[in-house]
């Protein structure tokens, strides 16, 4: 009995094992039938990039509230589109999305697209998922410890990500508040220059009348 009963807990943890290394290898073979791109190229490709929380999930559609846009312009929720090449988000997940956008509030962020959430936090353009030896596999503990690694490195990156995400649009802000304000002081220029022909005009004409005035007076 005795014999049996560690037999059945070294076959669970060896399943557990292998399903930890199917849970890590799943996101990163699909990911590696994506074509490598940048964080630029990533961001410049998609239309629209921002932070959400799923509050619905469907068959075929997710919902999704909005907390940071950092490119597009959107409403407070969007409805994703759920096919064969996208990986289906969990209720109250939060997900950093590159978006391809379909019009009436409707977007697809497929498995190539760069997306993550903070629960997998894995993108299809990260660093590469190196497969662990076999002496790794066999022991359960070192497993989790490698998921844990793995998952913290992935975690720091997306925070990092977001970090230069929130960097881009301050500094989008910030040229565009320059633009505004150069455009502001060309418009004072102008109208500067318009007061001083006005004043010049002016006086002139107040010039004019006094001669008219001095005339008239001496006849």
């Amino acid at each position: 009995m005795i014999i049996t009963h560690i037999t059945k807990d070294r076959m669970i943890n060896k399943c557990k094992s292998i399903l930890v290394v199917l849970s890590l290898c799943t996101g990163y073979c699909n990911a590696s039938d994506c074509i490598k791109l940048s964080k630029t190229e990533i961001y410049n490709f998609a239309d629209g990039v921002f932070l959400g929380q799923v509050f619905e999930v469907m068959d075929t559609t997710f919902s999704v509230k909005l907390l940071e846009t950092y490119k597009g312009s959107y409403p407070d929720t969007l409805t994703g589109i759920i096919n064969q090449n996208v990986v289906p988000p969990e209720k109250g997940s939060t997900w950093l999305f590159y978006s391809t956008d379909l019009g009436r509030n409707t977007f697809i962020a497929d498995a190539c697209s760069g997306s993550k959430s903070f629960s997998f936090p894995h993108g299809a353009h990260d660093i590469a998922y190196l497969v662990p030896p076999p002496e790794i596999l066999r022991a359960p503990a070192q497993m989790f410890v490698l998921e844990q690694v793995l998952k913290d490195k992935a975690l720091n990156e997306m925070y990092f990500e977001i970090s230069g995400l929130r960097k881009n649009k301050l500094e989008e802000r910030l040229m565009k508040l320059e633009a505004d304000n150069t455009r502001l002081n060309d418009q004072l220029v102008q109208m500067n220059q318009y007061y001083e022909i006005i004043l010049v005009l002016t006086g002139l004409i107040i010039v004019l009348q006094i001669f008219i005035s001095i005339r008239h007076f001496r006849k």
